[in-house]
């Protein structure tokens, strides 16, 4: 059980009762914790074609074991994220010591998550919404352009179900970084963030809830001052930003009064 990645799931959940019970213990031992907490979250698996059976590659069994691991440890390393989020608010000047690494850690996770680990996934973007919302939301600052792919946020090649699951908390997860970082873009890295948002609010495909539409609407005239006065040096770029965000609203509108008007035919027939 020492070597099992399942076992130490398990564990964060175990060592947060443990403190609630015996409070008295947690200013000598959250320190080097969160020190051995850091060190795991920063481990990967070695790569596949590295692994051999003696002389031999990975046979399929072997591959399929190899596999079935590489998604337990990124579990337990995002149950051992989630436990960090949690020692936030009472451990934060501890935790400022890491907090590039810790940043850095959860980008690398997200872009090692497999694809149909969905619930993982999903942790992930939890605990990074928490990060985001506190004073360590500047680690991420470096991270812009990683943040902005979507498949990073929520991987690629979904099927429909897991789209429905991931994609409003994704969203949701980059409207809040977007809000924190908007000063610091650069026009491409804003017309990534006009493109994305209102692809959200036009791309039926999505089947987005509602509450998801308005955050991008939100997100979109957040940037609108930030744009307005940017210092590029061709000021066309802006206005053409301007000029996207304008349209995309205009067409929402345009596209919620024929449904509308759908609706009323309807309720006619």
């Amino acid at each position: 059980s020492d070597s099992s990645f399942r076992v130490l799931t398990e564990c964060p959940l175990i060592v947060m009762l443990m403190f609630q019970l015996y409070p008295k213990v947690l200013r000598s031992n959250i320190p080097p914790l969160i020190k051995e907490m850091m060190e795991a979250l920063a481990l990967r698996a070695p790569p596949l074609k590295s692994i051999s059976q003696g002389d031999k590659p990975l046979d399929s069994s072997g591959k399929r074991l190899y596999f079935s691991r590489r998604r337990e440890l990124v579990a337990a390393q995002a149950k051992t994220l989630s436990f960090l989020t949690y020692l936030l608010r009472g451990f934060s000047n501890d935790l400022k010591l890491y907090e590039d690494r810790l940043a850095k850690n959860v980008v690398d996770l997200m872009s090692t998550c497999p694809r149909e680990f969905i619930s993982t996934r999903k942790e992930l973007l939890v605990a990074t919404r928490h990060l985001l919302n506190s004073d360590f939301r500047t680690g991420f600052f470096k991270h812009v352009d990683d943040l902005l792919d979507e498949r990073l946020l929520m991987g690629s090649h979904h099927r429909f179900s897991e789209q429905t699951i991931l994609r409003p908390l994704g969203y949701t997860t980059l409207s809040d970084f977007v809000h924190h970082v908007r000063p610091l873009l650069t026009m491409t890295q804003m017309s990534r963030v006009v493109s994305i948002f209102s692809r959200v609010l036009h791309d039926s495909s999505m089947k987005l809830p509602m509450s998801t539409q308005y955050t991008a609407v939100r997100t979109l005239l957040s940037v609108v001052e930030i744009v307005f006065h940017n210092k590029d040096r061709n000021p066309q770029v802006g206005r053409d930003i301007l000029v996207r965000i304008l349209k995309t609203l205009v067409d929402k509108l345009a596209a919620l009064q024929n449904l509308y008007s759908e609706i009323e035919k309807g309720r006619k027939i």
